[in-house]
């Protein structure tokens, strides 16, 4: 197995050998989804991705709806859309394997990015309406002409031979798995099948939730996990409604006009660069100066790191979707009670957010300090995957960083901020 950052590391132990527990990990599920108990028996998941592999061998064209939504790293990296796919086998020596359309409304942070992509067999072409430019490239080479998000709504079919074909292939050892039960996606019954890819040529790619409909056997929604020291954890969850097979494929799909100010750029060589779980965190290290920062509070209220000078600052990078940052935080809280009345003080740092914070803390009765949208920090930080934390010493140096859950967790800081105290103080705490 490649080697793993501690962040992947920590997600992975969260997910395995109970595969069932895979759902901690999944970002807030959709109303329209409704998992059973993860423990109910059901059928073995070798044999549903091999059904799927089946059933797809047989589609020669077929459409659909494609929902993509981002959460941690990948909502700035892959732009939130909604687009239709139209799609058909291609040549038998094509890399991608299908041609296809991409056509929808897309966006990237506070940028509307419109999709309109089109692959001909040959030729990526991606019209990029808010850079007045289009941006092809071979087949081989298309990743800079599909990185308007159109790879991930055309992920169906132009990485199923890399998710599907090739690891669940009869003469081959499949890679680790699990049923996790079963789901309703837009009125579609599915069988979920947790699978782990951190085998797979895709460095960054870690595993998947693949929703299985039980009438066709075909994805209608997978939820992809992506982890980076680069970049930081993240998923991707495509949503697939309105699937149709069999529909018909114009030649005239695949062809892209644009206005003709547009300026044509070929697509760039995929940059070479270490990626993934072989490079070394990020994270700032023990004895270097801790960077300032300026964050609200759920009231509003202001903090800065500085205005605690004088004080163990301790702090936890987490968000709602992640199941390892949710098993650390009654520790956390235990560490906030233990020290009350002392010179500590202890914040949740929430970065690569989509749900809600304040009321998960509120239900969870967790009291310790929380500050909102802190994806900059967590950059400042060398933040790479959560949960991470950073004890600040009274001098304003970092006194000690982990990452990932672990159960010894709290009591390592206890016994780091214990030791922090019984510093002399360069400053006067301010009450």
């Amino acid at each position: 197995m490649r080697q793993l950052t501690l962040a992947a590391l920590a997600l992975l132990l969260a997910l395995v050998p109970l595969p069932a527990r895979a759902q901690d990990m999944a970002a807030d599920p959709p109303a329209d989804a409704k998992p059973a108990e993860p423990e109910t028996p059901g059928p073995k998941p070798l044999d549903l991705m091999r059904a799927a592999r089946a059933a797809m061998a047989g589609v020669k064209t077929l459409s659909y709806t494609a929902e993509v939504t981002g959460v941690g790293s990948q909502i700035l990296r892959s732009p939130d859309l909604k687009a239709a796919v139209l799609a058909a086998r291609s040549r038998q020596n094509d890399p991608l394997g299908w041609k296809f359309m991409v056509k929808g409304d897309g966006r990237l942070g506070a940028q509307d990015r419109p999709v309109h992509t089109v692959y001909d067999g040959m030729t990526a072409r991606s019209i990029r309406a808010w850079e007045k430019k289009v941006v092809e490239g071979p087949g081989d080479n298309a990743r800079d002409a599909l990185a308007d998000g159109s790879d991930m709504a055309a992920a169906l079919v132009i990485r199923w031979k890399q998710l599907v074909d090739g690891p669940f292939a009869d003469d081959v050892a499949p890679p680790q798995m699990g049923y996790v039960g079963k789901a309703d996606i837009g009125g579609v019954t599915c069988d979920v099948v947790y699978v782990d890819y951190s085998e797979s040529s895709d460095p960054n790619l870690f595993d998947i939730w693949w929703y299985l409909a039980e009438s066709d056997h075909l994805p209608r929604r997978m939820d992809m996990h992506f982890v980076s020291n680069r970049i930081a954890d993240g998923f991707s969850t495509i949503r697939i409604t309105d699937l149709k097979t069999g529909v018909e494929f114009p030649e005239s799909a695949v062809e892209a006009s644009a206005p003709a100010e547009f300026i044509l750029v070929k697509a760039k060589e995929p940059e070479q660069h270490p990626m993934g779980r072989a490079v070394d965190p990020l994270t700032l290290a023990v004895g270097e100066k801790a960077p300032d920062w300026e964050l609200a509070d759920p009231a509003g209220k202001r903090h800065r790191l500085s205005d605690y000078a004088g004080k163990v600052v301790v702090l936890d990078f987490w968000a709602t979707w992640c199941g390892p940052c949710l098993q650390a935080m009654p520790g956390i809280q235990a560490i906030h009670e233990k020290f009350k009345g002392r010179p500590v003080a202890v914040f949740g740092l929430n970065c690569w957010e989509s749900g809600d914070p304040a009321a998960l803390m509120l239900e969870k009765s967790f009291t310790y300090g929380l500050l909102l949208k802190a994806d900059g920090v967590a950059k400042d930080y060398g933040v790479s995957g959560i949960p991470t934390f950073y004890v600040v010493g009274k001098d304003g140096k970092i006194a000690h960083v982990a990452i990932g859950f672990d159960p010894e967790g709290e009591a390592k800081l206890e016994e780091v901020i214990n030791n922090e105290l019984a510093k002399p103080s360069p400053l006067k705490p301010k009450p």
